[in-house]
């Protein structure tokens, strides 16, 4: 019986997606390295090495027809039993008909592939999983070309061995998901697909909606391509693993994904990587959370509704288009978790984890580890090099419990209107050494912070006074140039930038609705916000470093109702799918030549 391997393609995919992750492994290797980084540890998934089986009905497969209660196939590597199918061998079983209320069981050698090909096939159990993958060294199910599948569960699920099935699909082995057809899951009780090892989506349209979680892995979810349309009562994609710091690891490298949840969009206990793909999410909780890093390198991650935008313990954002809005911070850097993720059991953490949650809301640091083996930062960071970046926040814009270092793309932050956080707000350092940020935030008793003298790019800090939302603002130099211009989306009282084109000894005017202020760069830092206490300004910092002073600004964006000046088009249009919108392009308004 023959498998119908591509192997020509599975070596292409494997070589591709290699070279990318180690691409971007390179591109993470920051002031502030991430140790054992996602981009590292996720070269071993199944994902860089995922199996393309033929989509197309194969001669010599065994058939599997589904006949209300009934199923016939029966040979000598399928065992029926009443309206439940037992696969006990490698190969390719093409499945097809309806089971109105049984199911496929995968029980075979621990180094066997099986291909299960859903070809219009339909199956509901309404007291277990509609496929049980109780032992292989690896399941492919396979969705023939322009199929229509689904797969149900009635809300229970029965104890039929030691195994704990809680999904639709539960499987104990590596599960690959292919092929150009459709498949809608159905899981009214518990979670949709259940991996106990490795998931990888590699094509495909699959519609899931699950009262758990949509996608769960322990090992890793690996999402190369395809389709996907999740909505969860819980996580829409979760990786845990308990035991092993290492693991649990989301891996987003191509596809458009579509998520709707009642708690986090991407939760891993590892490391979130995205390096490609689409990803637009409306959730409860966060967008993006991991107990480890999150490195985006490329893609387009759209999250219009949300708790917080992105959590982790250091993220790395190098490439791609990053927008969000969220009721609390928008980019998260902590080595600890809120009281509130205790509760509620996020993030990987049971009530054996060494996280104690205090009696207040305030952030309880973890016990973290430098070594490569465990999977953690020893210091939160927060570190922007390159990309497109809008955050819309109601807490803090951009937070770091440790170092905020910016040294490249382009980043636009619409911080919080009331007081008590701010656009820009850190613990350790706060460096600018390239890049463009426009921020805005609350005054008063705000935490507003401009970067610190270890930057080596112009940073200016400014309290406006109170100004609506469709504000705009703008910067000039002494020449009347118009280096930027951006139309606030918030109210607000105090205006952060840097750009390539601040340079020190430099004379700017910063207008931002009815306020006016001349800059006088006589060090690289203008203005200072209090941290912890007042956003009052304090002029004329203490920074050096040089910086161009052609007062154009390289590879810059401003959002999508901004212009800049003087500089080429950095930012891309947002092609993320699903309800949230993403930023438009920019408008560019040369002004010379064009670098």
């Amino acid at each position: 019986m023959s498998n119908k391997l591509l192997a020509g393609t599975a070596v292409l995919l494997a070589a591709v997606t290699v070279i990318s992750v180690a691409a971007a492994a390179s591109r993470n290797r920051t002031e502030t390295q991430v140790p054992a980084s996602a981009a590292e540890r996720l070269e071993e998934s199944p994902a860089s090495a995922a199996e393309r089986l033929t989509a197309s009905p194969v001669s010599d497969a065994v058939r599997i027809t589904l006949d209300g209660s009934r199923i016939s196939g029966a040979s000598g590597s399928v065992k029926v039993s009443g309206s439940v199918a037992t696969v006990t061998a490698a190969g390719t079983y093409q499945v097809s008909g309806a089971l109105d209320n049984g199911y496929l069981v995968v029980d075979a050698g621990k180094e066997d592939t099986v291909q299960l090909l859903l070809d219009n096939a339909s199956i509901t159990s309404e007291t277990f999983a509609a496929l049980y993958v109780k032992q292989a060294g690896k399941v492919v199910v396979t969705l023939a070309d322009g199929s229509k599948n689904a797969l149900s569960n009635g809300g229970t699920f029965e104890t039929i061995d030691a195994n704990k099935v809680d999904g639709v699909i539960f499987s104990k082995d590596d599960l690959t998901l292919n092929g150009n057809g459709t498949l809608t899951i159905g899981a009214s009780g518990k979670h949709g697909v259940v991996c106990k090892d490795d998931l990888s989506v590699i094509s495909g349209t699959y519609d899931i909606a699950a009262s758990g979680h949509a996608l769960s892995a322990k090992n890793s979810v690996n999402i190369a391509g395809g389709t996907l349309r999740l909505t969860a009562g819980k996580d829409a994609i979760q990786a845990e693993h308990d035991d092993d710091k290492t693991k649990g690891n989301i891996y987003l490298a191509g596809g458009n994904v579509t998520l709707t949840a009642e708690d986090d969009g991407l939760n891993a206990s590892g490391s979130v990587l995205v390096n490609g793909g689409n990803v637009s999410m409306r959730v409860a909780g966060d967008g993006i959370h991991a107990d480890a890093s999150v490195a985006i390198s490329g893609g387009t991650v759209a999250i219009p509704a949300c708790k917080e935008g992105i959590e982790g313990a250091t993220i790395v954002i190098s490439d791609g288009l990053v927008s969000l809005t969220s009721s609390d911070d928008g980019l998260n850097a902590t080595a600890g978790i809120s009281e509130n993720r205790a509760i509620r059991g996020q993030g990987g953490f049971d009530a054996n984890s060494s996280a104690t949650p205090k009696a207040s809301a305030s952030v309880t640091l973890m016990p973290v580890d430098a070594d490569t083996e465990t999977g953690s930062a020893s210091v939160a960071a927060l570190t922007i090099s390159g990309g497109e970046v809008h955050v819309n926040a109601e807490g803090d814009g951009l937070d770091s419990n440790g170092d905020l270092l910016i040294s490249g793309g382009v980043v636009y932050v619409s911080g919080p209107t009331r007081n008590g956080n701010g656009a820009l707000d850190y613990n350790g350092k706060g460096s600018i050494t390239g890049g463009v940020l426009i921020a805005t935030g609350p005054a008063g008793m705000g935490q507003n912070q401009n970067f610190d003298a270890s930057s080596t790019q112009g940073a200016v800090m400014v309290t406006t006074g109170s100004q609506k939302a469709g504000s705009v603002v703008t910067l000039t130099d002494k020449d009347g140039t118009e280096l930027l211009r951006w139309t606030a989306e918030k109210d607000f009282g105090c205006v952060n930038i840097s750009c390539p084109g601040l340079v020190q000894g430099g004379t700017y005017v910063l207008t931002a609705g009815s306020y006016t202020e001349t800059i006088s760069m006589q060090s690289l830092i203008y203005g200072a916000g209090a941290g912890e206490g007042f956003g009052r300004n304090f002029r004329n910092g203490t920074a050096g470093g040089q910086n161009p002073e052609n007062g154009q600004i390289p590879d810059g964006a401003a959002p999508g109702n901004g212009q800049i000046r003087g500089g080429k088009r950095h930012g891309r249009p947002g092609t993320g799918t699903g309800t949230g919108s993403t930023p438009t392009a920019p408008t560019v308004v040369p002004s010379g030549d064009m670098i």
